[in-house]
Protein backbone atom coordinates (compact mmCIF):
# COMPACT_ATOMS: atom_id res chain seq x y z
CA UNK A 1 0.00 0.00 0.00
CA UNK A 2 2.95 2.16 0.63
CA UNK A 3 4.47 1.53 -2.64
CA UNK A 4 1.13 2.25 -4.54
CA UNK A 5 0.45 5.48 -2.58
CA UNK A 6 4.71 6.97 -3.43
CA UNK A 7 3.65 5.87 -7.25
CA UNK A 8 0.59 8.27 -7.01
CA UNK A 9 2.66 10.80 -5.30
CA UNK A 10 5.45 10.81 -8.05
CA UNK A 11 2.44 11.05 -11.22
CA UNK A 12 0.97 13.93 -9.34
CA UNK A 13 4.38 15.89 -8.89
CA UNK A 14 5.60 15.12 -12.60
CA UNK A 15 2.10 16.00 -13.79
CA UNK A 16 2.24 19.47 -12.19
CA UNK A 17 5.69 20.08 -13.51
CA UNK A 18 4.50 19.66 -16.91
CA UNK A 19 1.30 21.81 -16.64
CA UNK A 20 3.81 24.63 -15.15
CA UNK A 21 6.37 24.65 -17.91
CA UNK A 22 4.50 23.06 -20.93
CA UNK A 23 2.08 25.99 -21.46
CA UNK A 24 3.72 27.20 -24.64
CA UNK A 25 4.71 30.93 -22.83
CA UNK A 26 8.51 31.64 -22.26
CA UNK A 27 9.91 31.84 -18.76
CA UNK A 28 10.74 35.62 -17.41
CA UNK A 29 14.13 35.34 -18.29
CA UNK A 30 13.44 34.01 -22.28
CA UNK A 31 10.97 37.04 -22.26
CA UNK A 32 13.28 39.85 -20.77
CA UNK A 33 15.94 38.59 -23.51
CA UNK A 34 13.27 38.73 -26.47
CA UNK A 35 11.68 42.23 -25.60
CA UNK A 36 15.05 43.83 -25.18
CA UNK A 37 15.11 47.18 -26.63
CA UNK A 38 18.23 47.72 -28.88
CA UNK A 39 20.88 49.37 -28.09
CA UNK A 40 23.25 50.03 -31.51
CA UNK A 41 23.77 53.45 -32.80
CA UNK A 42 23.64 53.66 -36.15
CA UNK A 43 26.91 54.07 -38.14
CA UNK A 44 26.03 56.70 -39.80
CA UNK A 45 25.38 58.59 -36.36
CA UNK A 46 28.77 60.74 -36.00
CA UNK A 47 29.86 63.53 -32.90
CA UNK A 48 32.52 64.57 -34.87
CA UNK A 49 32.62 68.75 -35.23
CA UNK A 50 33.43 68.02 -39.19
CA UNK A 51 30.58 65.49 -39.23
CA UNK A 52 28.04 68.17 -38.32
CA UNK A 53 28.19 70.19 -41.11
CA UNK A 54 24.77 69.52 -42.88
CA UNK A 55 24.67 67.80 -46.33
CA UNK A 56 22.25 65.81 -47.98
CA UNK A 57 19.93 66.13 -51.34
CA UNK A 58 16.86 67.44 -52.52
CA UNK A 59 14.19 66.19 -55.04
CA UNK A 60 12.06 68.77 -57.29
CA UNK A 61 9.82 70.47 -54.81
CA UNK A 62 9.54 73.57 -53.17
CA UNK A 63 11.40 73.84 -49.23
CA UNK A 64 11.35 76.03 -46.40
CA UNK A 65 15.00 76.69 -44.65
CA UNK A 66 14.45 76.09 -41.07
CA UNK A 67 12.07 73.49 -41.20
CA UNK A 68 13.85 70.84 -39.91
CA UNK A 69 12.54 68.19 -42.12
CA UNK A 70 14.00 70.58 -45.54
CA UNK A 71 17.36 72.39 -44.66
CA UNK A 72 18.98 73.90 -41.92
CA UNK A 73 19.92 77.73 -42.60
CA UNK A 74 23.76 77.55 -44.08
CA UNK A 75 26.04 78.41 -46.86
CA UNK A 76 26.02 75.10 -49.14
CA UNK A 77 27.73 73.98 -52.34
CA UNK A 78 25.00 72.84 -54.68
CA UNK A 79 25.31 70.78 -57.64
CA UNK A 80 23.55 68.60 -59.69
CA UNK A 81 24.98 64.83 -59.60
CA UNK A 82 22.81 63.65 -63.00
CA UNK A 83 21.08 65.40 -65.51
CA UNK A 84 20.36 69.09 -65.09
CA UNK A 85 17.69 71.27 -62.49
CA UNK A 86 17.16 74.69 -61.79
CA UNK A 87 17.76 76.20 -58.53
CA UNK A 88 15.07 79.17 -56.84
CA UNK A 89 15.91 80.99 -54.04
CA UNK A 90 13.22 83.43 -52.36
CA UNK A 91 13.59 85.43 -49.51
CA UNK A 92 10.49 87.30 -47.87
CA UNK A 93 8.46 87.59 -50.91
CA UNK A 94 11.66 88.65 -53.16
CA UNK A 95 13.17 86.02 -56.09
CA UNK A 96 17.04 86.68 -55.26
CA UNK A 97 18.57 83.81 -56.86
CA UNK A 98 17.47 81.54 -59.98
CA UNK A 99 20.17 79.46 -61.53
CA UNK A 100 20.25 76.28 -63.86
CA UNK A 101 22.83 73.92 -63.15
CA UNK A 102 24.12 70.96 -64.96
CA UNK A 103 26.16 67.94 -63.97
CA UNK A 104 30.25 67.65 -64.17
CA UNK A 105 29.41 65.79 -68.08
CA UNK A 106 27.51 68.58 -69.71
CA UNK A 107 27.33 71.59 -71.37
CA UNK A 108 25.47 74.89 -72.62
CA UNK A 109 23.48 76.61 -70.51
CA UNK A 110 24.18 76.63 -66.83
CA UNK A 111 26.92 76.17 -64.33
CA UNK A 112 28.25 73.34 -62.60
CA UNK A 113 28.17 74.53 -59.11
CA UNK A 114 26.59 77.56 -57.06
CA UNK A 115 26.81 78.75 -53.64
CA UNK A 116 23.79 78.80 -51.61
CA UNK A 117 23.99 80.86 -48.04
CA UNK A 118 20.33 80.81 -47.21
CA UNK A 119 18.26 82.26 -44.36
CA UNK A 120 15.45 80.99 -42.04
CA UNK A 121 12.27 81.40 -43.75
CA UNK A 122 13.91 81.27 -47.23
CA UNK A 123 12.13 79.20 -50.08
CA UNK A 124 14.20 77.05 -52.08
CA UNK A 125 12.79 75.43 -55.56
CA UNK A 126 14.19 72.90 -57.16
CA UNK A 127 12.50 72.33 -60.49
CA UNK A 128 14.39 69.27 -62.57
CA UNK A 129 16.88 66.67 -61.17
CA UNK A 130 17.84 66.02 -57.80
CA UNK A 131 20.65 68.57 -56.17
CA UNK A 132 23.25 67.93 -53.42
CA UNK A 133 23.65 70.75 -50.87
CA UNK A 134 26.81 69.92 -49.41
CA UNK A 135 27.72 72.83 -46.00
CA UNK A 136 31.04 75.10 -47.01
CA UNK A 137 33.03 74.80 -43.75
CA UNK A 138 35.54 77.64 -42.39
CA UNK A 139 33.08 80.53 -42.37
CA UNK A 140 33.95 83.72 -40.95
CA UNK A 141 37.54 82.75 -40.86
CA UNK A 142 38.59 85.72 -43.25
CA UNK A 143 36.25 88.34 -41.35
CA UNK A 144 39.25 90.10 -39.90
CA UNK A 145 40.28 93.13 -41.45
CA UNK A 146 43.81 92.38 -41.07
CA UNK A 147 43.06 88.85 -42.27
CA UNK A 148 40.77 89.48 -44.70
CA UNK A 149 41.33 88.14 -48.04
CA UNK A 150 42.26 90.74 -50.81
CA UNK A 151 40.68 88.57 -53.91
CA UNK A 152 39.34 85.55 -54.71
CA UNK A 153 37.22 83.44 -57.79
CA UNK A 154 33.76 82.77 -56.65
CA UNK A 155 31.16 81.12 -58.03
CA UNK A 156 27.32 82.31 -59.18
CA UNK A 157 24.99 82.16 -55.87
CA UNK A 158 24.57 83.74 -52.72
CA UNK A 159 27.55 84.83 -50.66
CA UNK A 160 27.07 86.45 -46.87
CA UNK A 161 28.91 89.55 -45.82
CA UNK A 162 31.11 89.07 -42.51
CA UNK A 163 30.90 85.12 -43.03
CA UNK A 164 31.67 84.28 -46.89
CA UNK A 165 33.19 87.63 -48.07
CA UNK A 166 34.55 90.53 -45.49
CA UNK A 167 32.45 93.68 -45.99
CA UNK A 168 34.65 95.51 -48.53
CA UNK A 169 33.65 97.35 -51.59
CA UNK A 170 34.36 94.95 -54.57
CA UNK A 171 35.34 95.05 -57.89
CA UNK A 172 33.71 92.40 -59.97
CA UNK A 173 35.09 90.68 -63.02
CA UNK A 174 34.44 87.73 -65.17
CA UNK A 175 36.32 85.26 -68.38
CA UNK A 176 32.99 83.87 -68.97
CA UNK A 177 30.26 83.92 -71.85
CA UNK A 178 27.17 85.56 -72.05
CA UNK A 179 25.83 88.71 -69.28
CA UNK A 180 25.12 87.93 -65.74
CA UNK A 181 23.74 90.07 -62.59
CA UNK A 182 25.52 91.19 -59.25
CA UNK A 183 23.14 91.97 -56.81
CA UNK A 184 23.78 93.38 -53.25
CA UNK A 185 20.39 93.10 -50.45
CA UNK A 186 19.95 94.52 -47.14
CA UNK A 187 19.26 92.15 -44.48
CA UNK A 188 15.35 93.80 -44.58
CA UNK A 189 15.52 92.20 -48.47
CA UNK A 190 15.92 95.50 -50.03
CA UNK A 191 18.01 96.18 -53.13
CA UNK A 192 20.90 98.36 -52.03
CA UNK A 193 22.33 97.92 -55.98
CA UNK A 194 22.18 95.81 -58.85
CA UNK A 195 24.44 95.86 -61.84
CA UNK A 196 25.03 93.85 -65.47
CA UNK A 197 28.05 91.53 -65.30
CA UNK A 198 30.13 90.32 -68.53
CA UNK A 199 33.54 89.82 -69.60
CA UNK A 200 33.48 93.79 -70.96
CA UNK A 201 31.46 95.03 -68.67
CA UNK A 202 33.39 94.89 -65.04
CA UNK A 203 31.23 96.13 -61.77
CA UNK A 204 32.35 98.04 -59.08
CA UNK A 205 30.34 97.95 -56.24
CA UNK A 206 29.33 101.60 -55.13
CA UNK A 207 27.93 100.90 -51.88
CA UNK A 208 29.96 99.10 -49.01
CA UNK A 209 27.66 96.40 -48.21
CA UNK A 210 27.64 95.11 -44.23
CA UNK A 211 27.38 91.89 -42.45
CA UNK A 212 24.77 90.27 -42.87
CA UNK A 213 23.98 91.22 -45.81
CA UNK A 214 24.05 88.79 -49.18
CA UNK A 215 26.22 89.39 -52.82
CA UNK A 216 24.21 87.34 -55.09
CA UNK A 217 25.39 86.73 -58.58
CA UNK A 218 23.93 84.61 -61.08
CA UNK A 219 24.40 83.68 -65.17
CA UNK A 220 27.90 83.29 -65.15
CA UNK A 221 30.25 80.88 -64.89
CA UNK A 222 33.74 82.06 -62.35
CA UNK A 223 33.58 85.60 -60.67
CA UNK A 224 36.67 87.40 -59.87
CA UNK A 225 36.00 89.98 -56.91
CA UNK A 226 38.88 92.08 -56.11
CA UNK A 227 39.06 94.74 -53.01
CA UNK A 228 39.66 98.32 -54.22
Amino acid sequence: MKHRAASIILILTAALALTGCGNGQPSSADATETNAPSTSIPSSTSTTDADRIPQGDLKAGTFTVGNKADLVAYAYTVTVPHGSSTLSVTRDGTALFVQKIHDAYSTGDGVSEVRAAVQDGDTITIQGDALSFKGVGGRGQTTDTSKAQQSADIVPGLWTIGLDLPSKKWNLTTASDGTGTVSVYKQDGTQSETHSLSKTLPVTLTYLPQSGETLVVSGLGTIHVANY
